[in-house]
């Protein structure tokens, strides 16, 4: 049986996992802000939005497989972190690396308005619990006064 012949494509992704990998071993492993920040993109940069956190390095971590979700390439990236007194904290990161200038960085940014997002979402879910709450307190409290005896 025949061997199939390479095609000599490299995965679109690989340079995209590269420098997620190459982040986290600037980040974690082997800590250098420069390098680190080498990596980011011009507006991450120009925000200031990255910083190295001492609480993270030598955490464990996982880079999953590379995503792409409404045209974005996400690297999901889960950070296990740990915590005083044997205990430890878990994050999932969505990296979020993009092209630019012919090079694969990363955009902090992007990363962090995904992981907000999806805080924004559980807020909405909150705000809307208390709300019903609220709305039947209300209620609650109106018949009760309409009855003339709320603080029997």
């Amino acid at each position: 049986m025949a061997k199939k012949k390479a095609s000599g494509r490299k995965d679109p992704a690989a340079g995209a996992v590269a420098v997620v990998q190459q982040f986290l071993k600037h980040t974690i492993d082997k800590p250098d802000e420069v390098k680190a920040k080498a990596l980011l993109t011009a507006a991450t940069l120009a925000r200031g939005a990255f910083h190295l956190t001492p609480e993270i390095f030598g955490a464990r971590y996982t880079v999953a497989e590379p995503r792409v979700e409404k045209g974005h390439l996400w690297i999901p990236v889960e950070i296990t972190s740990a915590g005083a007194g044997g205990s430890s904290q878990t994050i999932m990161f969505p990296m979020a690396p993009v092209e630019e200038d012919g090079q694969w960085k990363l955009d902090m940014l992007r990363t962090m308005v995904r992981m907000m997002g999806g805080m924004e979402a559980v807020v909405d879910q909150m705000a809307q619990a208390v709300g019903q709450v609220m709305e039947g307190v209300g209620e609650a409290l109106a018949s009760g006064l309409q009855g003339g005896d709320a603080f029997s």
